[in-house]
């Protein structure tokens, strides 16, 4: 007895024969990979030049994961503009975007969290330079009406 394995054909979607799906235009990889690396690098500098600017440690926390984030979410964009061809692929096409998508939402979260966390800071730093310019004129005042 015998057991013979068929090889399925995972190039053609067999769902998908007969139907017109109509053209679907990928991107060159000519195109996307370089740009894609053009973004990494930058992406990868900005990560590096944290370290000297005088961005507050939360913010430098919250922009370093969102960097991160975002150069992963690339990596799956690429692969589905360029190598994964719904037609042909659509389990793969529809992971490759649905990794992406839920990267770029954590970047967009983090993003949401620096501006909290930098609106938060902007608020502390003038309620003490309130406090600070407010303060020494009325006490100044209250000494010249004592004597």
């Amino acid at each position: 007895m015998s057991i013979c394995f068929a090889q399925a054909d995972f190039t053609i979607d067999h769902e998908l024969q007969g139907l017109t799906l109509g053209p679907w235009t990928m991107i060159s990889a000519w195109i996307s990979v370089p740009i894609s690396l053009i973004v990494v690098s930058v992406l990868l500098w900005y990560f590096k030049r944290l370290d000297r600017t005088s961005v507050p440690r939360s913010c430098r926390i919250a922009r370093r994961i969102g960097i991160v984030f975002a150069c992963a979410g690339l990596v799956p964009m690429v692969v589905a503009l360029t190598f994964v061809h719904p037609h042909s692929n659509r389990v793969g096409w529809a992971f490759a975007w649905t990794l992406a998508s839920i990267a770029l939402f954590v970047w967009f979260v983090c993003a949401l969290v620096d501006i909290i966390l930098l609106t938060r800071n902007g608020w502390q730093e003038y309620r003490a330079l309130q406090c600070e310019s407010i303060a020494p004129q009325s006490t100044a005042a209250d000494r010249d009406e004592e004597p």
